[in-house]
């Protein structure tokens, strides 16, 4: 079994949640029902976070071969190579408004030789 859980519902959810119930092949309980949609919702937000989806890297390596296609041939490579990356990156800015990527790590500041051998 299981921890048993008390939830308080307002009538219009529990209207809903009826609703859903009905459309079921097996009718659940309305506990099994609240059991089911959490999972469901839970399972989602885990594959979510896993990553982007097929269409995304699909549409990434069109991107990429259309900038190759069209990228300025008097650049060197090196400078093709980094415009194609901030291209496809986007901004910083927009970068940092997303919530589906994780925040960047920051580095640990370093500390000059010349300051560690003044201390000594």
């Amino acid at each position: 079994m299981g921890t048993p859980v008390h939830v308080r519902c307002s009538n219009e959810f529990l209207a809903t949640l009826d609703a859903w119930r009905r459309r079921q092949a097996d009718l659940p309980s309305r506990s099994e029902a609240i059991r089911r949609l959490v999972e469901e919702v839970l399972n989602h937000e885990r594959a979510w976070r896993a990553g982007p989806h097929k269409g995304a890297w699909t549409a990434r390596a069109m991107a990429a071969k259309e900038l190759d296609r069209l990228g300025d041939t008097s650049a060197t490579e090196g400078e093709r190579r980094d415009r194609k990356r901030r291209i496809l990156k986007g901004p910083p800015e927009f970068r940092e408004m997303r919530k589906d990527l994780p925040k960047p790590k920051k580095r640990a500041r370093s500390i000059p030789v010349a300051k560690l051998n003044a201390g000594q």
